[in-house]
This record gives structure tokens, C-alpha cells and sequence, in this order.
């Protein structure tokens, strides 16, 4: 779990670089999803990212924390107006997809499609 970890911190800050966020936004994984409607969300006035780590593919839970931080810099510029905006939503699942796909691509060692988290284990 602790090479998942800094694959995922690792991420985080990888992709508020490519995102050129001004203020990071913390980023809280939960094993479970009693709080949480979807698989992540992001709190505007908290700036924070939450997402279910469990169960999942790592690529799939770094596809939502780039999501999430799409939003978090859309924040940032003052963009989120509503709780739910069809286009936004269409930019942060667009731009997360190329994230995820660039950073695997340039960090082939973090075997992005290969690791599913388990209960906070790592199979691969």
C-alpha cells in the first residue's frame, strides 16, 4: 500500500503542476463510500477531494482525483457557479482522461492499469 500511496501523492502533485493550480487541494481516500454519493467528490469551500479507494483500480481512482482537481482549478477561477453544470463536468471528464493516459504514458513504472486496491492492498 505505501508504493499505491506515493503513487497517488506522486499523482496529486503531478497533476496540479500540469493543471497550474495556485493553492493545492487536499485529498482525503476513503475505504468506504457511506459518506460519499459517487465514487468522488469535490467540496468548493473546503478544497477538498474525496474519493473510495477500495475495490478499485488505481487508474481508475487517479481518473477521479484528476477529475475532482479539474474542478478544484475550475474553482480556482472562479467557474463553479452551481453544484452540477453539464459543461464543466464534460471539461473535468475530458481533461482527466488525458491526465491519466499522460501519466502513465511518462511514469510507466507506477503500473497505473496493473494495480487494483483491495482493503488497502495492493494486487496486482
Amino acid at each position: 500500500m505505501k508504493s499505491t500511496l506515493k503513487t497517488i501523492k506522486h499523482f496529486k502533485e503531478w497533476v496540479e503542476k500540469e493543471l497550474d493550480i495556485e493553492k493545492p487541494a487536499k485529498v482525503q481516500l476513503h475505504k468506504s463510500r457511506k459518506s460519499l454519493k459517487t465514487y468522488a467528490d469535490y467540496s468548493p469551500s473546503e478544497g477538498i477531494v474525496r474519493t473510495y479507494v477500495s475495490e478499485r483500480s488505481l487508474g481508475d481512482c487517479l481518473r477521479s482525483i484528476a477529475h475532482e482537481l479539474v474542478h478544484h482549478k475550475q474553482n480556482e477561477e472562479g467557474r463553479i457557479k452551481s453544484n452540477y453544470d453539464i459543461e464543466l463536468e464534460d471539461e473535468a471528464n475530458a481533461i482527466a482522461g488525458r491526465l491519466i493516459r499522460k501519466y502513465a504514458n511518462t511514469h510507466p513504472e507506477s503500473n497505473v492499469y496493473d494495480t487494483v486496491i483491495k482493503h488497502g492492498k495492493n494486487n496486482k
